[in-house]
C-alpha cells in the first residue's frame, strides 16, 4: 500500500535541496533529481528491486537529503530482501521528514524480518512524541507485537494491544490496526472480541 502511494503522482515533485553537487555538473538539480526519481520508481512498479536499488543509490549520494529518494531507496532494499539496510535508509527518510509517516510504518514492517534495536527505539519515540498520530501508534505496535512473538512476555503483547488500541481510536478506519488487534485478541483467547476486530477491519476494507 506505501510502495503503491509512494509511485502516484505527486501535486508538487520533489525538488533538489542539495544544488553544490549540480552547481560543478551544471545540470539542473531538479530535473536531474526528478529524472533519477521517474527511472527508479518505474522500476519499483516492475518490481525489478536489484536495478531499482542501485538507482536510488547514486540519486542519494547525489541528493543525501531528499526525503522522497532516500524513501525510494528503502523501498527497493525492502523488495529485494535487504531489510537492514532497508531500515537504514528509511531512518534518513523518518528524519528529514519528521511529518510522514510512511517511512515509520515501512521500519516497523522490515523489523518483521530482522532485530535493530535502534530502529526500535526510534519508532518508540515517535509514538511517544506524535501522540494523535494513529500510523505511528500502529508502527510501535508492529514493533511490539513482533517482539512479543521471539520472547512471550505478556507485558510486551499489552504493549501492543495498547498501541494498536490508540491507532483505531485517533482513526477507526486503520484497517490494518483492527487487523492486528484481531489478532491480539486470537492470541489471548478471546476469539468474539478478535472476530469484531476482523469485521471491523472488513468494514473499513473488504479486500
Amino acid at each position: 500500500k506505501i510502495l503503491n502511494q509512494y509511485l502516484a503522482p505527486t501535486k508538487q515533485p520533489a525538488v533538489a535541496s542539495d544544488t553544490e553537487a549540480n552547481e560543478k555538473s551544471g545540470v539542473s538539480a531538479s530535473s536531474q533529481e526528478l529524472a533519477l526519481e521517474r527511472s527508479g520508481s518505474a522500476l519499483l512498479q516492475k518490481n525489478d528491486y536489484a536495478q531499482a536499488v542501485r538507482v536510488f543509490e547514486k540519486a542519494t549520494s547525489f541528493y543525501p537529503r531528499s526525503e522522497r529518494l532516500q524513501m525510494g531507496l528503502g523501498l527497493s532494499f525492502f523488495g529485494a530482501g535487504k531489510y537492514r539496510e532497508a531500515i537504514g535508509a528509511l531512518q534518513q527518510a523518518a528524519s528529514l521528514a519528521p511529518g510522514d509517516s510512511a517511512p515509520v510504518v515501512m521500519i516497523a514492517e522490515a523489523l518483521q524480518f530482522t532485530q535493530d534495536s535502534a530502529a526500535d527505539s526510534l519508532l518508540k519515540r515517535f509514538s511517544e512524541l506524535h501522540t494523535e498520530n494513529a500510523r505511528r501508534h500502529y508502527a510501535y505496535g508492529l514493533s511490539l507485537w513482533r517482539a512479543y512473538r521471539l520472547n512471550h512476555n505478556p507485558e510486551t503483547l499489552a504493549g501492543a494491544q495498547t498501541e494498536f488500541e490508540k491507532a483505531v481510536a485517533l482513526d477507526p478506519n486503520d484497517a490494518d490496526a483492527h487487523l492486528q488487534l484481531g489478532m491480539i485478541y486470537d492470541e489471548k483467547k478471546a476469539p468474539e472480541r478478535a472476530a469484531r476486530e476482523y469485521l471491523a477491519a472488513i468494514r473499513v476494507n473488504s479486500k
